[in-house]
């Protein structure tokens, strides 16, 4: 009977109260989109930078005098280390033929005249991280093998990779810091919002404290009062993420050209991981903005 009572206080209010209840509900809507837009940055950087990522690999040339067996010797021991994801051996006829067609008028003017193949054994390594290059590298030039490598070749594969690491890496504490200040303005607005709406029904707490009503039956309508918005509030606020990711789909895709993103994609395979989240976590925060402002301002 209790349980019934605290629902129709609950559905009462919010009735009662509809500007009160659509400013509340439409303040938290913003809340969420603001969430959405930041998974979806989020998203987007991740694959931006999976795209990087798969764009670098160090290539290491190593000397004309080498032996295939040395080479196989050589891929052997670096396969070892727990950084490299792959390596590909690329024989000199290999290179010879990417340089011809990187430089097509230097193959019609230079190349015919040479009687031999001047290039040499290189093996193109990739790392699990961009960050890793740097421990691959100083491997190399401390390895037994260094003499047969040749060294320029790493330190300006090194220069790269180091610019592309303290990219990402800046990157990501700039996506960060973006993050906290959302998280912290929207906690802030959250909380004064909540605290407004209870604020606006102290007389009917005092009254209810008056006849005799216990500090549960006084909290049970605004609680679940809470617990609607944060369900409305996330419903209405899915109801707009989706036709903003079907209008923004092509316009994203034409500017992330090369890269795999699909942002409706990745919503709808995530929905309701993400619904839920939301759900939850504003239920939380939206409870406890409620007890807080019960406890504190209308002495309950």
């Amino acid at each position: 009977m209790t349980s019934a009572k605290i629902l129709k206080f609950a559905l009462t209010n919010l009735f009662r109260n509809a500007w009160l209840s659509l400013v509340t509900t439409t303040i938290l809507v913003i809340a969420l989109l603001a969430a959405n837009l930041l998974i979806g940055i989020n998203y987007l950087k991740e694959r931006a930078l999976i795209s990087v990522e798969n764009l670098v690999d160090l290539t290491v040339s190593l000397d004309r005098q080498i032996t295939p067996d040395e080479v196989t010797q050589i891929v052997t021991e670096l396969d070892t280390l727990p950084q490299v994801a792959n390596i590909e051996v690329r024989t000199p006829d290999q290179n010879l033929e990417d340089f011809r067609q990187r430089n097509p008028d230097l193959n019609a003017d230079i190349l015919p005249s040479l009687d031999t193949n001047p290039l040499s054994y290189s093996l193109r390594i990739k790392t699990f991280e961009v960050s890793q290059y740097g421990e691959v590298i100083a491997y190399l030039k401390a390895s037994a093998f260094k003499s047969q490598i040749d060294a320029a070749g790493i330190y300006d594969t090194q220069t790269v990779t180091d610019s592309i690491n303290n990219f990402i890496t800046n990157f990501n504490l700039t996506v960060m810091v973006i993050l906290a200040i959302f998280v912290i303005i929207g906690l802030i607005v959250i909380f004064n919002t909540i605290r407004v709406s209870i604020f606006t029904h102290r007389e009917e707490v005092g009254i209810m404290k008056l006849v005799g009503a216990t500090n549960w039956f006084v909290r049970g309508p605004f609680l679940l009062e809470s617990v609607i918005y944060s369900l409305v509030a996330t419903a209405v606020a899915w109801l707009i993420v989706y036709p903003l990711l079907i209008i923004s789909r092509t316009a994203v895709a034409s500017f992330f050209t090369g890269i795999d993103v699909d942002l409706l994609k990745y919503f709808s395979q995530n929905f309701w991981l993400f619904f839920s989240l939301e759900f939850v976590g504003l239920s939380l925060l939206n409870l406890l903005a409620t007890s807080l402002a019960l406890r504190r301002y209308l002495k309950v």
